[in-house]
């Protein structure tokens, strides 16, 4: 067992995860570094895991936007791709929330998961889709 505020401090060598390191301490509420995970890679059942269905307590859209800056739209190749680089990232596998199956695994306790389910209710309108991604692009690019 660990906590988020541990994975977190773990060095990358990707920009694109500095970044959302960022994005993570301005997006997730104040009490987010003693939420306590699962050792990850433990737990996470991959192999019949239907990575499509993933969601992170992420803000998508700025996620997307780091990803591929300048663009208005992501495939569902380049989505997919993004979804796999943030599977394989121990702090954001922390910060699955859909299936609730998985979720429920990375949390040590029924109290854990309970914790952290209440403490993202109010973000979970900014984990979008990638339709609802694409839709947001658009109408960003439209006010530009």
């Amino acid at each position: 067992m660990t906590t988020l505020g541990d994975l977190f401090e773990e060095p990358t060598n990707k920009e694109f995860l500095e970044e959302i390191k960022y994005l993570i301490t301005t997006f997730l509420p104040d009490d987010w570094r003693s939420w306590k995970v699962v050792t990850p890679g433990s737990s996470v059942p991959v192999g019949n895991l239907d990575r499509n269905r993933l969601r992170f307590c992420l803000p998508m859209l700025e996620i997307v936007k780091r990803y591929r800056p300048g663009e208005n739209s992501i495939s569902e190749r380049r989505f997919k791709q993004l979804k796999a680089e943030l599977f394989n990232w121990p702090v954001a596998q922390a910060l699955i929330v859909r299936p609730s199956a998985l979720t429920r695994s990375l949390r040590p306790t029924e109290e854990d998961y309970n914790s952290f389910r209440d403490s993202i209710a109010p973000l979970l309108p900014n984990i979008l889709s990638r339709e609802a991604v694409n839709k947001a692009l658009k109408r960003e690019q439209r006010t530009k």
